[in-house]
């Protein structure tokens, strides 16, 4: 009788602390999760608060970065996309910190690489961004210049020196993402 409770109970009763260790790792789990999301849920509510405060959405319709938005079919404004890309790096950052918690290890390293690009990417949109605004500044600047000095072709060369700026910001934009961009610029400079 000894053994057969030996050979049942050992068993079961590792089973049962083993199973009572992760639920309880689960339930913090789950804590530290709703915890993350709402402090990542605030974070974005005062990014998006402050942008709109600073005036970026009606300096994004000036410079036509709306227009784009809205040809891509997102119903945001610069500020609310900016406000939610932060939203998920934080997120993704709780994410990975709970499961490297549960010991899920290998996820946990995918999900830290997956957060240390992004900033790479938010750096390559800004200056896609700051791109296309100093891109439309000078040619404006061009036309103007030109129109003034009676060049008859003031809005081909405005297109043609906002084209050249667009160019380069998009280089130095996928160079941000860790891309060797020096084949497109050699192209674009050879055009």
């Amino acid at each position: 009788m000894d053994n057969i409770t030996q050979v049942i109970w050992t068993p079961a009763s590792e089973l049962f602390k083993g199973a009572y260790v992760f639920a309880g790792k689960v339930i913090a789990a789950v804590i530290i999760f709703v915890i993350g999301w709402l402090v990542a849920k605030a974070i974005k509510q005062i990014i998006v608060k402050v942008l709109k405060l600073l005036k970026l959405d009606v300096g994004s319709e000036k410079v036509g970065i709306e227009g784009i938005l809205a040809k891509g079919e997102i119903k945001y404004t610069l500020s609310e996309l900016i406000g939610i890309i932060v939203y998920w790096i934080i997120m993704l950052g709780v994410l990975a910190g709970v499961v490297k918690y549960l010991g899920w290890v290998a996820i946990a390293d995918l999900l830290q690489q997956l957060v240390v690009y992004l900033p790479n990417v938010l750096a390559s949109i800004f200056v896609l961004i700051l791109g296309i605004f100093f891109a439309t500044f000078i040619s404006s600047i061009v036309r103007v210049a030109t129109s003034n000095a009676g060049i008859a072709q003031a809005k081909t060369l405005g297109n043609i020196s906002q084209i050249i700026i667009l160019i380069f910001a998009v280089v130095i934009a996928i160079q941000q993402l860790k891309i060797d961009a020096s084949g497109v610029l050699v192209y674009a400079l050879n055009i």
